[in-house]
């Protein structure tokens, strides 16, 4: 029986760690779907509806917003912690003023933290598979009540998030975008609340869209649709328009 060296029994077994780490480092945990390299920027057409006066007064305004990534770090974990400029504009032609940091995280690749205001929300968990679930309020208390347009309500009752399908493309606007993942954040009627969050993401491009609805009422009338029924809340839909890579 022929002996095989020790030393070359250790190359490989060498080898074939190797092999398997690199296996385990190429696995596609879907990470290019929330881009956070500097220099990265996204602008977003932002159409608001604030709801009053029992749901007869709508208001509609369109906004212009901006997120340029200014820093990013790299944590011995292989954690990104990155610095993002926030800019509005209230027209297409306007120029943009800064309205503010946020802070993007991505923790030791398994979930993003976005930063916003005093709250920390978990936007997207890796690897990207559909009907993984998490709740993207659990850095916080979702009872918090937030002032918006000078009225306070409680946006983020009861949110429960899933990833909730894959799709070739999709069409934003007049852009058309190709491998996409679209992520429940929230989608709950409490009865006299309701409240939903859905956001899309491109691979290599980030978020596409998002859409908010926030809607309250006392109409008891609960076969009536939400859009009939709200008396006073808001509903936000951003729409990439413009993106670099």
């Amino acid at each position: 029986m022929m002996k095989i060296p020790a030393v070359f029994l250790l190359l490989l077994l060498f080898i074939s760690c190797e092999k398997s780490t690199t296996a385990a480092d190429e696995v596609d945990l879907g990470l290019s779907y929330f881009p956070m390299e500097e220099g990265r920027f996204w602008e977003y057409a932002v159409d608001s509806i604030f709801i009053r006066g029992n749901g007869m007064q709508r208001d509609t305004v369109r906004s212009y917003h901006r997120f340029e990534i200014k820093e990013v770090l790299q944590e011995a974990d292989r954690s990104l912690v990155s610095e993002v400029l926030w800019s509005t504009k209230s027209s297409l032609m306007g120029v943009y003023t800064v309205r503010g940091v946020q802070s993007w995280q991505r923790i030791n690749n398994r979930h993003v933290i976005r930063t916003e205001g005093n709250l920390k929300f978990i936007d997207l968990i890796f690897p990207v598979e559909v009907n993984r679930t998490w709740r993207a309020t659990s850095l916080f208390d979702p009872d918090v009540w937030v002032n918006i347009a000078g009225e306070t309500f409680q946006p983020y009752l009861e949110w429960r998030s899933l990833i909730l399908a894959k799709k070739v493309s999709q069409s934003v606007g007049d852009q058309q975008f190709e491998d996409i993942v679209q992520v429940q954040l929230a989608d709950e009627d409490l009865g006299l609340q309701y409240r939903y969050a859905m956001q899309y993401f491109a691979r290599g491009v980030g978020m596409i869209q998002r859409e908010m609805k926030v809607f309250d009422s006392q109409n008891l009338n609960f076969t009536l649709p939400w859009d009939v029924r709200v008396q006073r809340g808001y509903a936000v839909k951003m729409q990439l328009i413009d993106f670099n890579k």
